[in-house]
């Protein structure tokens, strides 16, 4: 609500079924789905599900309904007799083109037919109207209003359209928003934060960080316009940066863990300005289970990052980002532990990064050297 988002119901990406015995079963699953890459398949019993055990197919669609989509819900499956117990992010049920008002056509005007003469019509007077109809639009009495015509988004955005000329700043029309204004105060609200991380704003050139993991392997990180780089012991892994070139899970393992550190740099340096698309998503808690978080969205060629800013503890600090290099992918889900100071600016100096519930590696961050610099032409961003 807070967001200004239409909001979607979500799906889990499988249909349940109720078998003779009572029991509730994943009758079909899409294999693109969290919840199959989980781990779910055809035939497993669903035990609980958002901590709410499962009796029938209805109860479990009462359950979904509560959850939007994004949202990561703990579910309890049987299969073989062994409980498994998973994470699973839900999907969006409607495509965002089927969330948008639509524009309806005017009535068209009724063209003569042939034979058909224009003088043999019966005519209405002016005091003659259909039975019950009052003059000047009013009702019959024990007859409700007429609702207005049209879709009611629609007539939202109208109202506002003709709000006083003192309140018109307050409205900021955008697809799939009832108003966009009130997502850009929180937007700002939550970028402020890391004003006390430092000013990021001429530190745009070549960003090289370098420390070791947590099993002493020696790592050195840059991060340029063109492309990013790891080098982890005597591996490297490159990601090339720029129109065209495809987003991809390197290192391998990691979610993306290049692309994430890019958006975060992104983040520090430019806020929103260098995503294409960028916004406050609202409040969740964190991994499903853990405190509530706000989150802001930013979005950039096919990856999609998910900021998360501490909602519990009052100061709204950074407490850790997931990065989807490509949709219906494992994200990078990496969290700070630790911050360092280095020149004057703040940073994080211990991440700890998982996908796909398996933990990839810890990063302390030793010295960190950020070079001023221009921001890349909007052709050469990725």
């Amino acid at each position: 609500m807070k967001s200004g988002r239409i909001v979607d119901h979500a799906t889990l990406g499988a249909t349940v079924a109720t078998e003779r015995d009572g029991t509730v079963v994943v009758g079909a699953i899409l294999e693109h789905s969290d919840a199959y890459r989980r781990g779910l398949r055809i035939d497993d019993e669903v035990v609980t599900f958002g901590r709410r055990p499962i009796g029938s197919v209805n109860q479990f669609k009462n359950v979904l309904g509560i959850y939007p989509k994004g949202w990561s819900i703990p579910l309890v499956y049987r299969r073989d007799n062994e409980r498994r117990e998973v994470m699973v992010r839900l999907r969006a049920l409607h495509r965002e083109s089927e969330l948008r008002p639509k524009e309806r056509p005017g009535r068209p005007m009724p063209q003569p037919q042939p034979g058909d003469d224009p003088e043999e019509r019966p005519r209405r007077g002016r005091g003659d109207r259909p039975d019950g109809e009052k003059p000047d639009g009013e009702q019959p009495e024990g007859r409700p209003p007429r609702p207005a015509p049209g879709n009611p988004i629609e007539r939202v955005l109208r109202q506002a359209q003709a709000a006083p000329e003192k309140y018109k700043h307050m409205h900021v029309a955008k697809a799939g928003y009832a108003n966009f204004w009130f997502n850009q105060q929180h937007q700002e609200r939550l970028t402020k934060q890391l004003d006390a991380w430092g000013d990021f704003s001429k530190a745009a050139g070549v960003w090289q960080l370098a420390g070791k993991t947590d099993r002493a392997v020696e790592f050195s990180l840059k991060l340029a316009d063109d492309g990013v780089g790891l080098l982890l012991g005597d591996k490297p892994f490159p990601l090339k940066l720029g129109a065209g070139a495809p987003v991809t899970d390197e290192p391998p393992g990691s979610g993306g863990l290049l692309i994430a550190m890019h958006h975060l740099k992104l983040l520090l340096v430019h806020r929103g300005e260098e995503f294409t698309e960028y916004e406050y998503l609202g409040s969740e808690p964190l991994d499903g289970r853990g405190p509530l978080v706000d989150v802001l969205v930013a979005r950039l060629a096919t990856a999609e990052t998910h900021f998360y800013f501490d909602k519990e503890e009052g100061d709204g600090k950074l407490i850790g980002w997931n990065t989807w290099h490509m949709p219906d992918t494992d994200p990078c889900e990496i969290r700070i532990a630790n911050l360092g100071d280095f020149d004057g600016k703040k940073l994080p100096n211990e991440l700890t990064v998982r996908s796909g519930g398996i933990d990839y590696a810890t990063f302390h961050i030793e010295s960190a050297q950020l070079a001023e610099g221009k921001p890349a032409a909007p052709a050469e961003r990725n």
